[in-house]
């Protein structure tokens, strides 16, 4: 994620003070009841099952979510997370009844896509040597294409 410590550090320090700010586009299955909404939980290693899960211990984690497109089978959310935990939005929707689609670990439906439906669709952070603001969208690859039809494209930018 960096070429050297420093920088790796660097960026470390931004995304716990905020100032690393990643947007993600998760395809989920169902449509979520509201249209938008904070998930508050936490988040513990089971080691059972070999994977994290929302229980009563555990770190806390938020996760804010938007609907941004409803199919008739699954949706299309934007994501954004202020605590950082491993797989903490494949297993928080889960928990909440909203797994993403292709995601075999959390028990997302594979019949549309082969991997989890999550997307990092937009990036920004301060240069750790220039402070420049950076600012990266990236289109979602051809798996996640082929489910969201031409308009949806443009919901981001």
């Amino acid at each position: 994620y960096a070429k050297d410590a420093r920088t790796a550090s660097d960026l470390s320090f931004e995304r716990q003070n905020g100032e690393l700010r990643k947007i993600y586009h998760g395809i989920v299955s169902g449509r979520p009841q509201a249209s938008q909404g904070t998930l508050n939980y936490m988040l513990t290693h089971d080691p059972k099952k070999r994977r994290m899960r929302a229980s009563s211990e555990g770190k806390p984690c938020v996760t804010d979510y938007r609907v941004l497109k409803e199919f008739e089978y699954y949706s299309l959310i934007e994501i954004t997370i202020h605590t950082g935990r491993t797989h903490q939005i494949r297993a928080g929707f889960t928990a909440f009844g909203y797994p993403l689609l292709g995601d075999a670990v959390y028990k997302g439906d594979r019949s549309f896509i082969n991997r989890p439906g999550l997307h990092c669709a937009y990036l920004s952070l301060v240069h750790p040597r220039n402070e420049e603001t950076l600012r990266i969208t990236a289109d979602y690859p051809p798996d996640m294409k082929r489910l969201l039809d031409e308009k949806t494209e443009d919901v981001f930018r």
